[in-house]
């Protein structure tokens, strides 16, 4: 009689000296499934397809040979196979209806829904109707007011605009500067006739 399948995986691990919690580390496969593997019953596994899954994987790291045992656990028309069941299994309660019913709260139909959304909408426009309206308004008083006071600086700029310039006075003493640094002279002009001064030192002896 040949080495059933489980017990070519424990020989296998044993001869490469792990434990079970090494197979488990490093193929991510629970330690009771690993034993229910080495013990060929699947009871632990949820489904023949889990079952499977998980001896082509333990197959796989020992480098055991698998395709016998799976071959047997995918014959058709099979609904157990040492221990695992072909699907698992799911209660399934019948619902009238695709909206998920919560334990503890009240059931809610669409029409329930939709009866409580048309007074909320219709609510909600009322008071957004306002809002729109006064926010509007306050945009165009900043508007004008904005355009009031563009016109306003721009004639407070034109009534500042500089005047003409005035020409600007000549010294004729400073143009006759010289230049070489020394002081400028005086205007030449003709002396004053003064009387009194005449009579005391004599008049002039005129030319002739």
């Amino acid at each position: 009689m040949s080495e059933s399948i489980g017990k070519k995986f424990k020989e296998a691990r044993k001869a490469r000296g792990l434990s079970v919690a090494d197979i488990a580390h490093a193929t991510r496969i629970t330690e009771p499934q690993i034993l229910g593997l080495e013990a060929d019953d699947y009871s632990g596994f949820p489904s023949i397809s889990y079952a499977r899954s998980f001896l082509n994987i333990y197959g796989n790291f020992l480098d055991v040979d698998v395709v016998s045992e799976m071959e047997a656990m995918a014959r058709p028309g099979l609904t157990e196979f040492r221990g695992a069941p072909l699907a698992p299994k799911v209660a399934m309660e019948p619902q009238d209806s695709v909206i998920p019913i919560v334990k503890g709260l009240p059931e809610v139909r669409p029409r329930q829904v939709k009866s409580v959304l048309v007074p909320l909408l219709f609510l909600t426009m009322l008071l957004l109707l306002p809002t729109s309206f006064l926010l509007g308004r306050r945009l165009g008083q900043l508007e004008a007011r904005a355009v009031a006071d563009v016109g306003s600086a721009g004639a407070a700029g034109a009534e500042a605009e500089p005047s003409e310039e005035k020409p600007i006075e000549r010294d004729p003493i400073k143009e006759r500067r010289p230049s070489d640094g020394s002081l400028p002279s005086a205007p030449l002009r003709p002396p004053t006739a003064n009387p009194d001064l005449d009579a005391l030192i004599g008049s002039p002896p005129s030319r002739r």
